[in-house]
């Protein structure tokens, strides 16, 4: 029996993906069990120092640490570190109930679920940048039209209204997209001279 867990750190948003098309992905077929976690185990320092698979069992201090190894009665697990930008993101680990060791097809199996994850995670991240560009070039069009205001204008206005307020730019071009639907809202519809 396999168990297959991604483990993300917190202020990592979860990917949108199906575990199952992970392992699918990797050519592991279809394990029994998925688990997902959003903490991080007790050593973590020590695992964001991991920086290839590795395998571990019962005896070892990071195989305590992981709550899905007595929650599904594992006696090995294999840890793969996700790391996205050069920097250590979650873990991807594969467990079985039998303590014999994982050969090198299933480690390499599950790495291969991990660079899955990872472009999932990559992909999820460019969307939402792209999304929040696509905002503040909304926001910034706003501004330019209410407030006559040219490009650079309406950028530093945003980045500074951001700055006061403390939070994202985003943040800020949401609020004046919304600012200004409602406004549009409560204006009366006007009749085109042909009407």
């Amino acid at each position: 029996t396999c168990t297959w867990t991604l483990r993300w750190f917190i202020g990592l948003l979860p990917p949108r993906v199906n575990l199952w098309q992970c392992a699918w992905h990797s050519g592991a077929g279809k394990p029994e069990r998925f688990l997902c976690s959003q903490s991080e185990p007790a050593d973590a320092t020590r695992l964001r120092q991991i920086d290839a698979p590795f395998q571990c069992g019962p005896g070892d201090q990071l195989f305590d640490s992981f709550p899905e190894t007595a929650l599904c009665e594992i006696q090995a697990i294999v840890i793969v570190p996700l790391l996205i930008n050069r920097k250590m993101q979650g873990l991807f680990t594969l467990g079985r109930t039998g303590s014999d060791h994982f050969d090198d097809g299933e480690v390499d199996r599950a790495v291969t679920g991990a660079r899955f994850l990872r472009v999932v995670f990559e992909r999820d991240h460019l969307e939402r940048n792209l999304m929040s560009r696509k905002l503040v070039e909304r926001a910034k069009g706003i501004l330019k039209r209410t407030r006559h205001l040219d490009e650079e204008q309406a950028y530093l206005l945003l980045r500074n209204m951001s700055r006061n307020r403390q939070c994202a730019m985003v943040d800020v071009a949401r609020r004046i997209i919304d600012s200004d639907a409602r406004l549009r809202a409560r204006q009366p519809a006007q009749r085109s001279p042909h009407s």
